[in-house]
């Protein structure tokens, strides 16, 4: 009913769009659900050639989906415009000071996303990452990096300092399972563990963290240059210790050549 209650709420906002059931993906053992939606009609691009995977890695209700599709049309300056978008929603394994057995779960998804769709100029990688806030990583008068601090830190704004301690943004420098990922910078507050109500007010007993994640990959020979234009965390949202995150991104064609007084034509 939850996830009944969520879709509605999604597509509230979607009016002008439809679910593609062909690429979109579900795994009630996994938790998970992955929708692609396309614009209704009159669109000039379409979604087409889905195919899709799924994979249970690093125990219970943790893993991935994967989605892959190609997306083909014309651009507002008549361009033609073919490219794939990889989508992958991951749920890794949990709790603090286990970054490697993250690690080896997202290198273990990562390899079957590989192998099981086409190469494409773009892949996404979201969802629970459940990489931490490390402690270990701070720096401060403050001392240590308690909940306490950490929620003292949230109400005055200073966002930055968490995100400096971010376990995800120290692998991504690393290489490793996750080379060529990039994550969007980070102007919000840690997303769990929050407590059910509105606004960012942390469980007392546990160190607030980022779990909850959009990154981005461009292939190794990309026809396409990404940029994030928004990357928030729904503040209001209540349903569970974790805030949902959304990333926007725009998809500009970087081959074409450009038509002569005509802005450059994007895809988002």
């Amino acid at each position: 009913r939850a996830f009944t209650a969520a879709v509605g709420a999604l597509e509230q906002h979607l009016t002008a769009h439809r679910c593609v059931a062909d690429a979109s993906a579900g795994r009630a053992r996994l938790g998970l659900r992955l929708l692609v939606y396309e614009r209704g009609p009159g669109r000039r691009l379409e979604v087409k050639e889905p195919c899709k995977d799924a994979l249970n890695a690093g125990g219970l209700f943790k893993g991935a989906l994967t989605t892959s599709i190609r997306v083909e049309g014309s651009l507002d300056d008549g361009t033609f415009f073919g490219e794939r978008v990889t989508v992958t929603a991951a749920h890794l394994p949990a709790h603090e000071g286990k970054a490697e057995k993250r690690n080896a779960a997202v290198a273990k998804i990562l390899n079957r996303a590989r192998d099981a769709t086409p190469p494409a100029a773009v892949h996404f990688l979201a969802g629970d990452l459940n990489y931490r806030c490390d402690a270990a990583l701070f720096r401060g008068d403050e001392g240590s990096l308690t909940p306490a601090v950490a929620q003292r830190l949230v109400d005055e704004g200073a966002y930055a300092r968490l995100a400096a301690c971010d376990e995800l943004q120290r692998e991504l420098g690393h290489g490793g399972a996750l080379d060529g990922f990039a994550s969007p910078a980070i102007s919000f507050p840690p997303t769990f563990k929050v407590k059910k109500r509105p606004g960012f007010e942390y469980q007392a007993t546990r160190l607030p963290s980022y779990t909850d994640r959009v990154l981005f990959a461009d292939g190794d020979a990309a026809d396409v240059a990404l940029t994030c234009t928004e990357h928030a965390a729904a503040a209001d949202v209540a349903t569970s210790d974790h805030k949902p995150v959304r990333g926007c991104f725009v998809a500009e064609p970087v081959r074409h050549a450009a038509v002569p007084g005509a802005a450059p034509a994007a895809v988002s």
